[in-house]
């Protein structure tokens, strides 16, 4: 068992803390008990009165366990020793705050941000914050990485620093980057993010280079660092399901022409190459927005043309092609563009000024390997009636939207927040402390707001990866599933139904390899397994026919689909039918999700252990 973490030293004024003491206990032949020391630290503009109440809950492969305790002596024991997320919900004088910390080892927990559900709340580190071009990249623990960028005098920087969670300060990370780099990407992989392209002067050509930072270490990893097949910036980077990366568009120089390029770098092999000019995009882009699907499809859109203007093509790259597609999607014309990826094969977007001077808010959605666009009417009129500038987005764990921006009809406060339910849909304002540069959500969920000035930070009712929801279906003794949009289900006794097209249950790693899985259900639905390197097998039930990888059959009427994966197969079966397919079962730990159209009903779903 690893040695108890070291609460957090020091208080900052405005930033209040209390502890709280965790016993961890470990069942074996020679019994242990560990006090580790845990920090509530409360953010500046977000303080609570002293707490009436303590809550915690341990979170782990195993069910969930919540305990509570007065805040006069917040002792916890008899904790799992397999924990390895603690929540943490403090109560004062009606107000509830939030917060939870990832544990690296069982024992080493230090401290824990506590915020308010839906505020955004000032962190008060001034030196955590993004300057003109910073990279910026969630880090495993939940903590945030931010490196480079040109400040306000105009001078390219190479400090690196990093925020773990729940600190009060920003920790330097020591000698920064070997390169001062300015619009570089900053892409997170395991433990690791790597830190690609940008430029080092506002005359000089764009770095070919990228550096790696090792969180586990907190340090660059010089072994690491290599070349890219070419020099670029301003450009976007996605970490593809086969952890290769893809850098796409950008520039050559701060004042060279946008690239209609791209490149693949694989990162295990420290190896990169080129996609064929044959293959590229059919339109140059710089800082063009790239979405990872949850169908293993990657999306382009936006970025700007060599006068400047937004593209309005959508083009999609096939990651086993090595090609990039245009696809007859023009998305409306507008002065700035944003989007996010969400479950079930949808991305939203969000357009304004420009044709019109509000606002706009589309859905590309992908089916049965088509895209197609749609657009949705929301109160921008009404909330935002001169339109938004400087536009942020990010997807909530709960399916749900974050929009950041500026009113420019507001001179005294421009600063404007807005939660889009996609469901409804609706647009509600939210609470806003600034208007941010960037919005980076973070592996606990919360979702850090940065701008020159610094960072505030903002808990939206965010999930855990070991969360069980109330509409968990399969017995926590046997796995754990978790809604990737909760607010996309209805679940009463007798079934769970999907209320938008796309809804998804997903068990994101099985840890056992021979099992059976049966599926009752009524509408079209996709359930499929797929292992970290992105293969991928299953079966569609559409138009009452089973589509699978090896078989197209007619679905058996009034009888649950079964699955069974063993040795090196998946066979699909009726459950009173016999074999109607068998197919190869993707090698390593498997990923299962499950994809229902609207109206879809799942009125079992049963998970065994062979």
């Amino acid at each position: 068992m690893g040695k108890a973490g070291r609460p957090e030293a020091g208080r900052r004024r405005g930033a209040r803390v209390a502890a709280i003491l965790l016993l961890v206990a470990a069942c074996d032949h020679a019994p242990q008990v560990e006090t580790v020391p845990l920090v509530l630290r409360e953010l500046t503009g977000c303080e609570l009165n002293r707490p009436q109440a303590i809550e915690l809950r341990a979170l782990g492969d195993f069910p969930s366990r919540s305990l509570s305790s007065s805040a006069e002596r917040p002792v916890f024991d008899d904790l799992p020793i397999a924990t390895r997320e603690l929540e943490v919900r403090a109560l004062a004088d009606g107000q509830v705050a939030r917060g939870r910390r990832i544990l690296a080892q069982p024992s080493a927990a230090e401290s824990i941000w506590l915020l308010p559900a839906g505020r955004s709340c000032l962190h008060g580190d001034h030196y955590t914050r993004a300057l003109d071009g910073s990279a910026l990249a969630p880090l495993v623990d939940g903590g945030l990485f931010v490196a480079g960028g040109r400040d306000e005098d105009g001078l390219f920087s190479s400090q690196a620093s990093v925020l773990s969670p729940g600190a009060a300060l920003a920790t330097a990370v020591p000698e920064g980057m070997l390169l001062r780099r300015a619009w570089a990407s900053a892409t997170a992989l395991d433990s690791f993010v790597v830190i690609a392209g940008g430029t080092g002067s506002a005359r000089g050509d764009a770095h070919e280079t990228y550096e790696v930072f090792d969180s586990a270490s907190a340090s660059f990893v010089g072994a690491r660092s290599g070349k890219l097949s070419s020099a670029r910036m301003q450009h976007a980077a996605l970490l593809l399901p086969d952890r290769r990366l893809l850098f796409v568009g950008g520039r050559a120089a701060p004042d060279g022409a946008p690239l209609a390029s791209a490149d693949l770098l694989d990162f295990d092999a420290g190896k990169a190459g080129a996609i064929k000019e044959l293959a590229s995009l059919s339109e140059a882009r710089v800082e063009p927005i790239v979405l990872g699907m949850d169908t293993g499809s990657v999306l382009v859109l936006g970025g700007r043309d060599a006068a400047g203007a937004l593209v309005g093509r959508v083009e999609r790259f096939d990651p086993s092609q090595l090609r990039f597609e245009a696809l007859p999607i023009v998305l409306p014309n507008a002065a700035e563009l944003v989007a996010a990826a969400l479950p079930g094969g949808r991305a939203a977007w969000v357009g304004c000024g420009a044709a019109a001077v509000g606002c706009e808010l589309g859905l590309l959605l992908e089916q049965s390997g088509e895209v197609v666009s749609e657009t949705l009417a929301l109160d921008f009129d009404v909330l935002a009636p001169a339109g938004l500038r400087q536009l942020r987005i990010v997807a909530l764990d709960s399916g749900r939207l974050l929009l950041t921006g500026a009113d420019p009809s507001d001179s005294n406060v421009p600063r404007r927040a807005f939660l889009i339910d996609l469901d409804l849909p609706a647009l509600s304002l939210a609470e806003a402390s600034g208007v941010p540069s960037a919005l980076v959500a973070l592996r606990t969920g919360v979702i850090a707001e940065l701008d020159a000035l610094g960072l505030s930070l903002r808990d939206q009712d965010s999930a855990s990866a070991y969360d069980t929801p109330s509409g968990n279906l399969i017995a926590p003794e046997l796995a754990w599933i978790a809604l990737d949009a909760p607010d996309h289900w209805r679940f009463d006794a007798a079934d769970l139904v999907a209320i938008v097209r796309g809804a998804q249950l997903d068990i994101p790693k099985l840890r056992f390899d021979a099992l059976r899985l049966e599926l009752d259900c009524s509408g079209d639905v996709n359930l499929s397994f797929t292992n970290e390197a992105g293969e991928t097998a299953g079966g569609e039930l559409v138009d009452g026919m089973l589509l699978a990888t090896a078989c197209s059959q007619p679905r058996p009427e009034n009888q649950s689909l079964v699955i069974r994966v063993s040795g090196d197969r998946l066979e699909l079966s009726g459950s009173s039918a016999g074999k109607l397919c068998e197919t190869a079962r993707p090698p390593g730990p498997l990923r299962v999700s499950l994809r229902a159209a609207g109206g879809a009903r799942i009125r079992r779903l049963a998970l065994e252990r062979l």
